[in-house]
């Protein structure tokens, strides 16, 4: 149901008539004009030489002789290079004067948009948004309208400045808001009344919309809706269009400056958190939008806790729960007061001041590393079943932890070409940064998968270096299968038992301290703030380089 307006629209229009027509330069070249009485001259010159219509029609490149006909008749306009090549066939050599009337497409751009049917005109400003092939719509610019095909009078931009209003409504739409068709409603309650004129001036400078208000006199909520087809298309194209428990940010959010991050999150917390004080706390029953505002924060530089909990609301009860809820708080007094952006509006801020202005201050419960990384007390072990009759790599499902084993064993699969090898270094660089005493103690091994699977009839033998493969190349023959190991994605679970997993038949590279130590320092060089070394490593093995991966 949207309409693209603007004069890219129109020329879009132009070139689709020109690809349907079989002659363009008809279309598309400026025209001759001359009375029947100016034509005379010419059609005696025709005449005075033996020329037929017929065959000047063949020498212009015209189809049939009418159209000479018409043309000496001033019925209809010869474009300019057919005319040109009409006076040369009648060898005319005098001067002629003649007027040069725009192209026919020059025509149907030139007209006039102000009718009512004018949009409907093959060539026009307004078409269905539908009908754009990509390619099109790379040729349109800025200034191109959107227009809803009921509400033509409510065009907007294909631009919507990313600003803090637009931003700050979001946050408030992600806690409370529901669309349904082009209605966009947030429901408030008493709490939030204090924040409605804020929230209505900022939908009007975003979307050019006053909303309205309806107080529910049951239940003592406040709706806050408006009607826009803009807003609407865009919660749809950020996916916020669903159901609370299938809600999730926008991606636009993490690229976002930070004082828009804060934005957001302020609004959200005023429209969905709560505080006693001692915390801030949020809750949700979409797991999406909690794992992203997990990654919000934590792009702020804070640790925030997550617990789940089942829905346990009785049959009675006003509001059913159906789905399980997860609930985000932020505690400590120093994140506390880092998010004092998004509380300090709160109703409820004047505990968080009291709480912050108690003398005692409790550390962190974890034990920081480094930037991404800190350390948690482990509080119990749980055992989980592999999922499958094969184990590809150690993983949790529905988690995000790729490194994990049984007492000393710790593993994470890394193919064996270079990338494979980049993966390992950096491994190798973490345990020897972070947990060095694993090395120290024997207990860090490096499995070795194959590169290539070699065979001929029966024979199937796995070589782990090229020149392990060259030689069983040669002695199986020429005629050898030979199949190259990207990833271990290639392999199929019972190659990659035979291969890498099984004791029997694997092969195990203990790790010492130097080995990491060397890793370490190829890290540090090749990924450091220190320029020099790197530079010098690349110059020295420049002309060494014969696969370059860019």
């Amino acid at each position: 149901g949207l309409y693209l307006k603007g004069e890219d629209v129109r020329q879009i229009a132009a070139q689709r008539v020109l690809a349907k027509v079989a002659r363009p330069d008809l279309w598309s070249e400026p025209r001759v004009g001359l009375t029947a009485q100016e034509w005379r001259p010419l059609v005696a010159q025709r005449q005075a030489v033996g020329l037929s219509q017929q065959q000047v029609a063949e020498a212009v490149g015209a189809k049939q002789p009418i159209t000479i006909s018409h043309w000496e008749r001033a019925i209809n306009r010869p474009v300019l290079s057919q005319f040109n090549s009409y006076v040369e066939s009648i060898g005319w050599n005098e001067p002629l004067a003649y007027t040069i009337i725009p192209s026919k497409l020059d025509e149907r751009l030139a007209q006039d948009d102000s009718s009512r049917n004018a949009h409907w005109r093959e060539v026009s400003c307004y078409k269905p948004f539908a009908s754009f092939t990509p390619g099109e719509i790379k040729q349109l610019g800025q200034d191109v309208e959107i227009v809803p095909q009921a509400h033509s009078e409510k065009g907007f931009g294909r631009y919507l400045p990313v600003t803090r209003d637009l931003i700050w409504f979001l946050g408030w739409y992600a806690a409370e808001g529901t669309l349904s068709a082009h209605q966009v409603s947030l429901n408030l309650g008493e709490k939030d009344e204090a924040f409605i004129p804020e929230i209505s001036a900022a939908i009007e400078a975003v979307f050019g919309e006053r909303p309205r208000l309806y107080h529910d006199p049951d239940s003592k909520g406040i709706k806050l809706y408006f009607h826009s087809v803009a807003a609407a298309r865009l919660l749809q194209a950020w996916g916020l269009d669903k159901r609370a428990h299938q809600k999730h940010l926008p991606n636009i959010l993490f690229s976002l400056p930070e004082n828009l991050q804060w934005a957001f999150l302020e609004a959200y917390f005023l429209g969905d958190g709560t505080t006693v004080g001692q915390n801030l706390s949020f809750t949700t029953n979409s797991p999406d939008l909690k794992e992203g505002l997990l990654y919000l924060f934590g792009q702020l530089g804070l640790v925030v806790s997550c617990s789940e909990h089942q829905p346990s609301t009785l049959p009675d009860a006003p509001i059913q729960t159906r789905h399980a809820y997860f609930t985000l708080s932020i505690c400590g007094k120093d994140q506390i007061e880092t998010c004092r952006p998004l509380w300090q509006r709160y109703k409820g801020a004047a505990r968080v001041e009291d709480y912050l202005a108690r003398p005692i201050r409790n550390g962190p419960v974890y034990v920081p590393i480094s930037d991404d990384l800190m350390g948690l007390e482990v509080l119990s072990a749980e055992e989980i079943g592999h999922v499958g009759q094969y184990v590809y790599d150690f993983s949790v499902e529905q988690d995000e932890n790729f490194i994990c084993g049984t007492g000393g064993l710790c593993a994470h699969n890394t193919d064996a070409d270079v990338d494979g090898s980049h993966i390992r270094t950096l491994l190798l660089t973490f345990f020897f940064r972070y947990m060095p005493q694993l090395i120290e103690d024997g207990h860090l091994y490096i499995a070795q998968p194959p590169l290539y699977r070699v065979a001929y009839k029966n024979q199937v033998k796995y070589a782990y270096s090229d020149k392990e493969k060259d030689k069983l190349v040669k002695e199986i023959g020429e005629k050898a299968s030979l199949q190259r190991y990207k990833g271990l994605g290639e392999m199929n679970p019972t190659q990659l038992w035979e291969t890498t997993m099984n004791p029997e038949n694997r092969t195990l590279l203990l790790v010492t301290v130097d080995d990491a130590a060397e890793s370490d320092r190829t890290f540090d060089m090749l990924m450091g703030d220190a320029v020099d070394p790197r530079r010098k490593f690349i110059q020295t093995h420049a002309k060494a380089v014969r696969n370059l991966d860019i």
